[in-house]
């Protein structure tokens, strides 16, 4: 089975410091109006990719250094300085035929994507509820459910475009 799993931060595999100067090289690209880093290494025959995203970092300092106003007791510079590493950074562990770091990226932002847009259309005309008494009733429900998904993705995809 191939996956792509996104590591948690505090994970002993992921090495930090691969992205010290991550920056100064040529290791980027572009994903929605904004540059990735990335860092790549095997770990027990899977590979990690590790990638820094500049604006979210900034705008995940941002939030450590409000709480530490707003909630001293439970966040403080020395809090900000052990996470600042790891702060705007996903890694990825995955064992799939994907070649190029920016390519897994992709894929398991495109994931994420499938999984808004199921939420969204659940929760907007309740489409989880199916309240069919039979078979024929249900099968027919998730035949227009379908088309109906079908039909709005390509909207969002028509509006995204414009």
């Amino acid at each position: 089975m191939k996956y792509i799993i996104p590591l948690r931060r505090d994970n002993k595999a992921i090495k930090y410091e691969l992205l010290n100067e991550v920056e100064t090289k040529t290791s980027y690209f572009k994903f929605r109006n904004r540059y990735i880093f990335y860092d790549s290494y095997q770990h027990n025959n899977k590979q990690i990719c590790l990638f820094l995203d500049g604006k979210l970092k900034e705008e995940e300092k941002k939030d450590y250094l409000n709480r530490i106003t707003s909630l001293p007791e439970k966040y403080n510079q020395k809090g900000y300085q052990q996470k600042i590493k790891s702060m705007g950074t996903i890694a990825m562990l995955h064992n799939t035929d994907l070649q190029k770091p920016e390519e897994v990226y992709q894929h398991y932002k495109s994931r994420a994507e499938i999984e808004q847009f199921f939420d969204c259309y659940k929760n907007t005309i309740d489409a989880y509820v199916s309240h069919m008494q039979n078979e024929e009733a249900l099968q027919g429900w998730i035949f227009i459910n379908h088309i109906a998904m079908q039909i709005t993705y390509d909207l969002f995809e028509q509006i995204k475009s414009k």
